[in-house]
C-alpha cells in the first residue's frame, strides 16, 4: 500500500523560491536565450505568470470554492432546521 511519504521525494517544496528560477532558465534553454535575459521578458515572451503565481492562484480559487460550497450547504442546514421548528 502507498502512503503519502511515498510520494515524497516526487512534490516540490513550494515554499522555495527556486522554482522560477528553474523555470526560467528552462525557457532561456529551450529557445536559446542568452542566459542573461531579463526574467520579466522571459514572462511576456511565454505569455504564462510565473510559477508560483500560477499555483498561488489555482490554491485561492479552490479555497473559495470550498468556502461557497460550504456556506451553501450552512444555509441549507439552517433553512432545513428553521422549518422543523416551526
Amino acid at each position: 500500500m502507498l502512503t503519502v511519504v511515498d510520494f515524497m521525494d516526487e512534490l516540490w517544496d513550494l515554499w522555495n523560491k527556486n522554482i522560477d528560477t528553474v523555470w526560467r532558465k528552462a525557457l532561456r534553454k529551450v529557445w536559446n536565450l542568452p542566459f542573461n535575459t531579463h526574467c520579466d521578458i522571459l514572462f511576456e515572451l511565454s505569455n504564462a505568470l510565473p510559477v508560483c503565481d500560477v499555483i498561488c492562484n489555482e490554491c485561492y480559487l479552490l479555497s473559495l470554492s470550498v468556502f461557497i460550497v460550504t456556506v451553501t450547504l450552512l444555509k441549507r442546514l439552517l433553512n432545513m432546521q428553521f422549518y422543523m421548528l416551526t
